[in-house]
């Protein structure tokens, strides 16, 4: 018997450059959503106790902390790295993020592939930004040179808004002041569950980082399958100094 379409999909592996390189117009708001995501995950200072504080409280110490870090001569790539994975695997709720982002596709994954989708994007996330992060640090040095203090030393991050969105959710909007240029507006939407702040989306510049990162999942389960997506994660991690490269070519 003929195999199903389905299943002929689910072998056939992500090609890079394939038909996700449309995903590029997005290239400019990403790198927006990576400098928010930059200053709000990496506050050395942010412990459980901080999900007990209200939402705006909540993230002005995120940011207060992340541009610490940043400004930190003494802290290698390595050590930032790894604190970022570790923050963003603590305060963002990727279970949550994971299921939809998966949307309905996760009802045509076997159950094996739900338990390794949600194993896989536990890591994905965390991985991929922490690689992003460094890249937009080292970028920042490089473009400022001596200035770089200078430059670090000018960063702000303001509460502009907390808006209510339901008995859970609170939309906490951030003006983040960037030299050179004009501030940054991001919004993240902060959720209230089992005595526990979590991030559980970003939007700068109209994007979400939820909309989008299921956007990008769906073509690809679109055209290669569940199985597909999963390879694709697996290969990224595989190696977290190449996985950025790998998911941009699969785009």
């Amino acid at each position: 018997m003929e195999p199903s379409r389905r299943s002929r999909q689910r072998r056939r592996a992500p090609r890079p450059g394939s038909s996700l390189a449309r995903l590029r117009m997005h290239a400019h708001r990403w790198l927006v959503l990576v400098a928010a995501c930059a200053v709000l995950v990496v506050a050395g200072a942010g412990t459980a106790q901080a999900a007990r504080v209200e939402p705006g409280a909540f993230i002005q110490a995120f940011g207060d902390g992340a541009i610490d870090v940043i400004k930190e001569p003494e802290s290698g790539p390595a050590r930032r790295k790894r604190h970022v994975r570790e923050l963003l695997s603590e305060y963002f709720d990727l279970d949550t993020i994971g299921r939809f982002v998966l949307g309905r596709h996760r009802r045509a994954a076997t159950p094996a592939q739900r338990r390794e989708y949600a194993t896989l994007f536990r890591t994905f996330i965390p991985e991929t930004y922490a690689v992003r992060f460094e890249a937009l640090r080292e970028t920042i040095f490089a473009r400022s040179g001596d200035d770089a203090g200078r430059v670090f030393e000018a960063l702000r991050v303001r509460i502009l808004k907390v808006r209510r969105v339901n008995e859970r959710d609170s939309l906490v909007t951030t003006e983040i002041g960037l030299p050179g240029r004009a501030p940054l507006h991001v919004a993240y939407r902060v959720r209230a569950g089992n005595g526990a702040l979590k991030i559980v989306d970003v939007i700068a510049e109209g994007l979400s980082l939820l909309i989008t990162r299921r956007s990008e999942f769906a073509a690809v389960v679109k055209r290669h399958g569940v199985e597909g997506l999963l390879d694709l994660l697996r290969a990224q991690g595989a190696n977290a100094d190449v996985k950025e490269a790998v998911l941009g070519n699969a785009r």
